[in-house]
Formats: structure tokens, C-alpha cells, sequence
């Protein structure tokens, strides 16, 4: 509940203080001479968090009442939906009972959401526990695997456009359920710190730094997922021969996701900025790729889907430029 406070002008200095609220005081066992760790906004605003405040004592709890519990895809998002709230113990009870099979399906449930785990399992209540603190979750650290993985996860793509018979079932399989568990933990410790500032500080981020690493981290998780997409084509379809230039095409919408990337992890303004003007070339020669596989498709009888394999994958390029792009603009925003 907000309160107002008088400024006071403390001697001879232009030094203004104001009191504290007693029942804030009370409730972090405050006593004269203790140190608070004062924050200053970017909007103009101040937060004050005790200096000794640890994070990790009080665990957030929320209990789930689950009507069905044979209805597993409920139970998924019920779960899935307090993770990202940030909860840090969920309880699931039913009137009902819960199968026997139940903590295999829980475990699966909760294999994509890093740091879950199950505690306690009865007929009539399961309790599901974050294992991870603050610090072992932390958001820079994380959003630099997410950025890795995806880098990875694009050169993948790339020798198996250069080596098509070299691909496998499992292609990128593990980067994208890591890309995915990585995602969802930064999308949970992102609100976690919108709603309490005490967290945002003991990450040592700002609100602007959420604000950006929110545009970052979903185009950056895009564009994983558009590399899915083009991966299951190839896999699905094959390729013919490239005939087109295409292999050399992704190879610099490549590059274009790692100096995108880097731009926004190291602050490059001038890098994000010759990207984004980049970009505008890459869709134009996109353009003059797809006007060659035209003229080669109308020579073709019938639908030939490797040359629809072609198609999707320039489309899907298009794409991945459209989410450098934000990720770019992210990079220039942060750095201001």
C-alpha cells in the first residue's frame, strides 16, 4: 500500500531525507545503523531492499485443486502456468485420487521446466518444488546458453543443407528441448522480478534490462524455432541439389544471427545498425533466389516437392531476418 512522506532537509547541506514506514521496518527486523541497498529506476523511481534480505528463505506456495485427475493435459497446463508465474512450491489436490502412474506423467510434465521436481506424492495431493535459487537461475547466464544453442543450432541446419545425406533423426533434438527449458526459465525468473523488486536486484537488473532481454529472448527462441521448421522440411522432403545458391544464402543469414546476437550481448550499436541495413539486402536477394526457383518449377511436371522444400526455407529465411531485426533494435535500445 503506497504512502506519502515529507521531505526533510537534514543541517546545513542540501541532503533531503525521509522516514521509513514502521510496519516495513518491523517486518524486515530493521534497527538503526543497518544498511539498506537503495536502486535508482530508469523511469525516476527508487527501491529500497534490505541489504541482508535473502530471497531463497520464504518460498512462494500455491495450491491447484484438480477436478479430473485423469486429465493429464490440465494437469500440464495448470502446472506449466504457475511455473511461469513464478511459484515456488505447487501443490496439486484432487477429491479424487490420483493414478498410480500419476508421478511418471508429472515427471514428464515437468522435464522441460529447469529446476522442478517432484517432493511428495499421495492419493490426494502432489507437491511440485523449484530447486533452483536466485543465483544458480541467473537471467545473464541464461540468456547467453539460449543464444549459443540457437547459434549452434543454425550451423546444424547449415551442413545439412551443405550435406543433406549426412542428416539425421535426432538433428538438433537436444539444442531445441534446451533452447525450450532455457526459454521457459527465463520467461518464469523475468516475472518473478517484475513482481518483486527485491529480486530484480539480487539479479542485479534493471526494469529496462527486463524490458529488453523480454524482445531478446522471444525473437532469439523464434528463431531456434524457425531453424526447427526448416530442419523438419529437409527431413520430410530432402533437397535436390542446390542449383540456386542457397546453401551460400544461409550461410549469411548465418552470420546475420550471430552479429545480431552479439550486437545485443556486447552493447555493439554499430554493428546492430549495419545489420538492420544489411537485412534489407538479404530480403532482396531472397527475392532473386525465389525468382529462379519459379522459372524452374514451371519446367517441371507435376508438384515436385523438393523444390517446395527450397521455397519453405527461403520463407522461413525471411523470417529469421524479420526476428534479427528485433533482436537488433533490442540492442540499440539497451544501449542508449
Amino acid at each position: 500500500m503506497g504512502s506519502t512522506r515529507k521531505l526533510i532537509k537534514w543541517g546545513s547541506s542540501n541532503t533531503l531525507i525521509i522516514s521509513l514506514p514502521r510496519k516495513w521496518i518491523k517486518q524486515n527486523n530493521l534497527n538503526a545503523n543497518q544498511v539498506v541497498k537503495i536502486q535508482q529506476n530508469q523511469n525516476g523511481t527508487l527501491t529500497i531492499i534490505p541489504q541482508d534480505l535473502d530471497m531463497n528463505k520464504t518460498d512462494m506456495e500455491t495450491s491447484v485443486e484438480i477436478k479430473d485427475p485423469d486429465d493429464v493435459e490440465n494437469i500440464r497446463l495448470r502446472i506449466m502456468t504457475k511455473y511461469l508465474d513464478g511459484w515456488d512450491i505447487i501443490k496439486l489436490t484432487t477429491k479424487k485420487e490420483f493414478q498410480s502412474d500419476i508421478r511418471l506423467n508429472i515427471g514428464d510434465i515437468i522435464e522441460p521446466l529447469m529446476g522442478l521436481e517432484i517432493f511428495g506424492v499421495t492419493p490426494n495431493e502432489i507437491t511440485i518444488k523449484n530447486v533452483l535459487s536466485v543465483e544458480s537461475s541467473n537471467v545473464n547466464s541464461l540468456v547467453k546458453m539460449i543464444s549459443n544453442l540457437t547459434i549452434e543450432l543454425a550451423k546444424m541446419l547449415l551442413q545439412s543443407i551443405i550435406e543433406p545425406k549426412q542428416l539425421n533423426e535426432e538433428l538438433g533434438t537436444v539444442e531445441l528441448e534446451n533452447i525450450r527449458k532455457y526459454h521457459y526459465r527465463i520467461t518464469r525468473e523475468q516475472r518473478r522480478a517484475l513482481l518483486h523488486p527485491a529480486i530484480l536486484t539480487k539479479m542485479e537488473l534493471t526494469l529496462q534490462d527486463v524490458l529488453d532481454f523480454s524482445f531478446y529472448v522471444n525473437s532469439v527462441f523464434k528463431i531456434a524455432d524457425s531453424i526447427r521448421i526448416m530442419i523438419e522440411t529437409i527431413k520430410k522432403h530432402d533437397i535436390p541439389q542446390d542449383t540456386f545458391g542457397i546453401e551460400g544464402y544461409f550461410s549469411d543469414i548465418l552470420e546475420s544471427i550471430k552479429d545480431s546476437i552479439d550486437s545485443f550481448l556486447f552493447k555493439e550499436t554499430s554493428k546492430a545498425i549495419s545489420i538492420i541495413k544489411k537485412i534489407k539486402k538479404q530480403k532482396q536477394h531472397k527475392r532473386e533466389i525465389e525468382n529462379k526457383v519459379d522459372v524452374e518449377e514451371q519446367t517441371i511436371d507435376g508438384c515436385e516437392p523438393k523444390l517446395l522444400s527450397f521455397q519453405i526455407i527461403l520463407d522461413v529465411c525471411e523470417q529469421i531476418l524479420d526476428y534479427c531485426e528485433i533482436v537488433c533494435l533490442a540492442a540499440l535500445r539497451r544501449a542508449i
